[in-house]
């Protein structure tokens, strides 16, 4: 069972950097077994109206021959739940999940954000956690998954929705390492989980 979440369409939206990269997937929110959480494989582009002997193969994160244009999987769109980025360096993708609660962002949200304001932000297809993009030199051996924010920089994919939170511009912000450090420690901090009793405009 896969659930519908379209992608909003708004390509202009999204950096034109990105747009311009042949690393985008289509993905699918699919429910394995009933009550548990749907998961969203990336699925290969080129098989999505394939004929049937290769149609609907996974993508691969390591593998850029699974993945394709912006165009192309836009035009997949009708046949998958949405649209991925698999990021490779210099990209950079940061997770927060669970960070939208009745509408307004956490504290450790907005201490995100306001670290990183030139830089794209969307809303999760969920609609409660954010995504960002940011460029820079990668100082960590792995990826970051921390309880509050995971970051990757090789081997991941991130949905995209082009639900900018509000005032996000349509670009790819350079970031220092010590600014990744930084996001690194917060990704580990509990104090930061409480929610603000202020919001932060966003479009939905």
């Amino acid at each position: 069972i896969y659930v519908r979440v379209k992608y909003t369409g708004k390509d202009e939206a999204l950096p034109l950097e990105m747009r311009a990269l042949p690393q985008w997937v289509n993905w699918r929110s699919e429910i394995k077994r009933k009550g548990k959480k749907p998961t969203k494989p990336p699925y290969n582009p080129h098989t999505i109206n394939a004929t049937p002997a290769r149609k609907n193969r996974h993508a691969s994160t390591t593998d850029s021959e699974t993945w394709s244009t912006f165009e192309h999987v836009c035009r997949n769109n009708s046949d998958s739940t949405g649209i991925g980025f698999v990021f490779t360096p210099p990209y950079i993708g940061v997770d927060l999940d669970h960070c939208v609660v009745n509408g307004e962002l956490n504290l450790l949200a907005r201490e995100v954000l306001a670290k990183f304001p030139h830089t794209y932000a969307e809303l999760s297809p969920s609609g409660t956690g954010l995504h960002l993009a940011v460029q820079g030199t990668w100082p960590f051996e792995h990826g970051i998954k921390g309880d509050l924010i995971e970051i990757y920089s090789l081997g991941r994919y991130f949905t995209f929705t082009g639900n900018t939170i509000e005032g996000a511009p349509a670009r790819v912000q350079e970031v220092s390492e010590d600014e990744l450090r930084w996001l690194e420690t917060k990704s580990q901090s509990k104090e930061t989980q409480k929610n603000s009793s202020e919001g932060y405009a966003f479009v939905d």
